[in-house]
């Protein structure tokens, strides 16, 4: 709820935690720049698509016009999600392993 966002956890442990979050301007505090530090921030973006779905690769992750040629990883994603790729890369890691085991015959 927008006058309790945090159902009151955060007001029972730090009183004035949840005050502080709210009102902290970004970039306000020179402690935390300095400790991320410049070098931390290298590239917001994650790059993807490529070799998207459907232009590219099927649905079993096999490159078009191509004899025995997979692509997985996140070139694959259609669009980039909001987060790290990293879980998304996992899992197309392995729906390409069960498409390769699929047209082997299965083991």
């Amino acid at each position: 709820n927008i006058t309790n966002p945090t159902g009151g956890f955060v007001s029972a442990v730090q009183p004035n935690a949840l005050e502080a979050i709210l009102t902290t301007q970004p970039g306000s505090n020179p402690f935390l720049g300095a400790a991320i530090g410049d070098s931390a921030l290298i590239s917001p973006h994650h790059f993807a698509g490529t070799a998207s779905v459907g232009k590219v690769v099927n649905e079993d992750l096999k490159v078009e016009g191509v004899n025995n040629l997979y692509v997985a990883d996140a070139s694959v994603l259609p669009k980039t999600p909001r987060v790290n790729t990293m879980a998304s890369v996992m899992m197309i890691g392995r729906l390409a392993g069960v498409a390769y085991l699929n047209e082997l015959g299965g083991l």
